[in-house]
């Protein structure tokens, strides 16, 4: 289980690497899936969705900042997620976020 600190300096992390990236000078690996989990989470006054895909253990963090959309995600919705770079192989955080299935 995770701490409640590691929680929240995993999210203030996401939103760093939102704000430090400004000139887009972080190459984005794009991720294509069907989600098969989606969580809420609050922290630091933002909203951030915890979602995994079937076939990926990994979970990607999609703020409210990034889209929008994420807080219209269900099991079942066919995604793309952009991720920035991470140390991580487990918790990737989200540069965009995309919905196929809102239409």
């Amino acid at each position: 289980m995770v701490s409640n600190m590691a929680h929240k300096t995993r999210y203030a992390d996401a939103a760093f690497a939102f704000f430090f990236d400004e000139e887009n000078t972080l190459e984005l690996e794009e991720i294509t899936g069907v989600v098969s989990r989606i969580g809420v989470v609050i922290a630091d006054d933002m909203t951030y969705y915890d979602i995994m895909l079937e076939n990926d253990n990994r979970c990607f963090t999609v703020s409210t900042d990034v889209s929008r959309a994420a807080a219209l995600t269900q099991p079942g919705d066919s995604v793309i997620i952009r991720v920035y770079p991470s140390t991580e192989d487990y918790i990737l955080r989200a540069a965009e976020f995309e919905n196929n299935s809102i239409k």
